[in-house]
């Protein structure tokens, strides 16, 4: 009797087993996922909209005074005083460097000994001409040599007066080249003045480039303050590359308010250069672009099938979140912003459409 009921307890127990078993089987067969469902992806529209007709490029450079004069002494000498710095602000006729004068100041008194002697002389034959003690030519001798002393009198005294160097204008000491006891030839730069006025924006602009910002519109924004930004103006560029560099230097007059633009500052000047009507180009997200060996494509979703097909595209710019395409898109198409890498030729998707802007 108990032999039996302990059967009938294991078989009951089997049966429970089998069908949870059967259940459980059942139950992972209904989850399973459809593996032909389509897809979802983020699509991005290319719409004509994002069709853009200007390419904007950035150069960085420094402000820099309209006219910046390399100051020198007229006269040699050895460098006895400096008396002004790097950025200091100086007014016209304020005096700036000062050389050694002994030697112009001994030469201004040796000239006019030699001057004060010839006017005694001068006086000495006129009065012998006078009494018939004289010729005349003499007296013509005698007054040119006063006459040459009296000039060279006032030449070596202009010459004294040179060993001190003024500022020729209101303005900014941008840099000093020469240091105190320094020798320096006459007509050598000792100091760089930038004159009050207005205020200019040097960059460097690579040779590929120079064809484009003649014309062209263009702003500038200070480093240490973005949320200022001015018109600029091209108004040269210089005719000899940097030997290093390979880079043009241009000057593009600052408006508004850079009139306080620091000197020396670091600024960026944005050119905004026309793009040919007849060749736009269109704006999308870099994650849509794809490159298997064969050249960049993009995933063009079919608007009846929602089936995505490759399409060959030609990439006018990269930027850091964006390509401009300028060949193999229409606008209005739509295109898979995300996920390229994912899908193979003829996959069926869901598409969840983003901006380009929530694209990047």
């Amino acid at each position: 009797m108990n032999f039996r009921l302990h059967f009938q307890v294991f078989a009951l127990a089997g049966a429970v087993g089998t069908a949870s078993l059967a259940l459980l089987g059942c139950s992972r067969s209904e989850v399973k996922p459809n593996a032909n469902a389509p897809r979802v992806v983020r699509a991005v529209q290319v719409d004509a909209s994002r069709q853009i007709a200007h390419e904007t490029t950035s150069y960085t450079g420094v402000v820099r005074a309209r006219t910046e004069s390399n100051l020198g002494f007229r006269v040699a000498g050895k460098i006895a005083e400096r008396l002004v710095n790097a950025g200091d602000a100086v007014k016209k006729g304020q005096p700036l460097l000062k050389l050694d004068p002994t030697d112009y100041e001994l030469a201004l008194q040796a000239a006019r000994a030699v001057h004060q002697q010839a006017a005694l002389e001068l006086e000495r034959v006129r009065v012998l001409v006078e009494k018939r003690a004289e010729s005349r030519d003499a007296l013509e001798r005698a007054s040119a040599a006063a006459e040459t002393s009296a000039a060279q009198t006032a030449q070596i005294a202009n010459q004294a007066s040179y060993t001190t160097l003024f500022a020729d204008a209101d303005g900014v000491v941008m840099s000093t080249l020469a240091e105190p006891g320094q020798v320096v030839a006459a007509g050598q730069p000792v100091l760089v003045l930038a004159k009050n006025g207005l205020r200019e924006a040097a960059v460097d602009i690579p040779e590929s480039s120079l064809d484009r910002i003649s014309g062209a519109k263009a702003t500038a924004q200070l480093y240490l303050n973005a949320a200022l930004n001015v018109p600029a103006t091209f108004r040269e560029i210089s005719g000899v590359a940097d030997p290093v560099a390979r880079t043009y230097q241009a000057r593009y007059v600052l408006d508004g308010d850079a009139a306080r633009f620091p000197l020396g500052a670091t600024i960026t000047v944005r050119i905004s250069t026309a793009k040919d009507a007849a060749q736009p180009t269109l704006e999308i997200p870099l994650g849509s672009l794809l490159d298997r060996g064969d050249g960049a494509s993009v995933w063009v979703i079919d608007p009846k099938t929602s089936a995505v097909a490759k399409r060959s595209v030609t990439i006018a710019k990269l930027g850091e979140e964006t390509a401009s395409i300028s060949g193999g898109l229409q606008p209005g198409e739509t295109i898979v912003g995300l996920g390229a890498q994912l899908l193979q030729a003829g996959d069926v998707v869901r598409a969840e459409k983003l901006s380009v802007k929530d694209a990047r």
